[in-house]
C-alpha cells in the first residue's frame, strides 16, 4: 500500500520511509513490543551467510568497497574469500578501521551494528550533512577523483550521493567554464536531455532499489502488526 501510494514520486523511497517510521512508533510487533524502525531493519536485514551476488562481488580485486546497505553481508563476503578482518586484512570504515589493511570497506549510511548512524528518512539524509558521518563522503569524493568506480544496484536519487558528485564536478570545472569544463557541461546537457526523452517510466525506475528494501522491511513490519491485531480482536 505505501509502495502505491508514493508511486511515481521521485523521493518515494524518502516517502516510504517516513510512513515506516511513524508506523513502527506507534504501532506494537506481535510482540506487544515498540520496535523503531532502525531496530527493525537490523532485525531482518543481519543474516549470518551473504548472498552469492555478494559474494561474487566480493571476489573482484578491488583495493576499496564502498556500500550503502546496512547489513554486514560485505564483510562476510570478504571474509569467503580469505580476507580476514581480525587479521587486519579488511578495514571497516567508519566502525573497524585498521591502517594497512589491504582491503577497506566503507559503511556510508551506518550499519546494523550502530544502528543510530543508520540513514534511511528524510530526516537522517538533512542531518547527515552535519554529523560526523560526512567526513565520509570526502573518501568518496577522493574515488571517484582517482579511479573508475562500478555501481552496482545503485539508483543515482541517493540525496548525499548527488551532492557529492556534483561537488566534485565543480573541483573539476576550471573557473570560467573553458576546458575541460566544457566537457562536464557537454556531459550535463546530454545526461539531461537523455533523462527528458524518458521521463515517462524512468522516474519511476530509479527509485525501485532503494524502494525495494523498504518494501521488504515494510512487509515484515506489517505483517507483525496485522498478526497484533488480529490476536487484540
Amino acid at each position: 500500500k505505501l509502495q502505491e501510494k508514493w508511486r511515481g514520486r521521485k523521493d518515494s523511497g524518502l516517502r516510504i520511509a517516513d510512513d515506516l517510521k511513524k508506523l513502527c512508533d506507534s504501532k506494537k510487533d506481535k510482540n506487544g513490543e515498540m520496535m523503531s524502525l532502525k531496530a527493525r531493519i537490523a532485525k531482518y536485514t543481519d543474516r549470518p551467510f551473504p548472498s552469492l551476488l555478494m559474494v561474487l562481488l566480493a571476489s573482484i580485486p578491488v583495493k576499496g568497497v564502498i556500500t550503502q546497505n546496512y547489513d554486514r553481508h560485505a564483510e562476510l563476503a570478504l571474509d569467503h574469500v580469505n580476507i580476514r578482518q581480525k587479521e587486519g586484512m579488511l578495514s571497516v570504515i567508519p566502525y573497524h578501521p585498521v591502517k594497512g589493511a589491504r582491503t577497506w570497506l566503507l559503511k556510508m549510511h551506518g550499519c546494523v551494528s550502530a544502528i543510530e548512524d543508520i540513514v534511511i528518512t528524510s530526516r537522517d539524509f538533512k542531518t547527515f550533512e552535519h554529523s560526523r558521518l560526512k567526513a565520509l563522503g570526502g573518501l568518496v569524493q577522493a574515488e571517484l577523483m582517482t579511479s573508475h568506480m562500478l555501481f552496482v544496484g545503485f539508483s543515482m536519487t541517493d540525496p548525499n550521493y548527488l551532492r557529492i558528485i556534483q561537488e566534485v564536478r565543480n573541483a573539476l570545472q576550471p573557473r570560467g567554464g573553458g576546458g575541460g569544463g566544457g566537457r562536464w557541461q557537454d556531459e550535463r546537457d546530454a545526461r539531461k536531455k537523455e533523462e527528458k526523452s524518458k521521463r515517462g517510466g524512468w522516474v519511476i525506475r530509479r527509485s525501485v532499489i532503494f524502494a525495494a528494501v523498504l518494501t521488504a522491511v515494510a512487509a515484515f513490519i506489517l505483517r507483525d502488526i496485522k498478526k497484533k491485531d488480529r490476536l487484540c480482536n
